[in-house]
């Protein structure tokens, strides 16, 4: 199991979460299945955290060091 914290932008932020909100949790079954769905919603984020039961990881900054390489 795996537990993302998905940052939303402000004009995306009310399709994914309660009013006035722009963060939102969301648990998963494996990290697969996250990444497949922070692909799909990558432009409506600033930012994702997951945490696998051991490790807190921006999701974000794995993301800017690839494109970095």
């Amino acid at each position: 199991m795996v537990i993302a914290r998905f940052e939303f932008l402000p004009d995306h932020a009310n399709d994914f979460c309660e009013e006035g909100q722009t963060i939102q949790e969301m648990q998963f079954d494996d990290i697969m299945d996250l990444v497949t769905f922070t692909k799909e919603i990558e432009h409506c984020l600033t930012e994702v955290l997951m945490y696998d039961g051991d490790n807190l990881i921006s999701l974000r900054e794995i993301s800017k060091d690839q494109n970095n390489v």
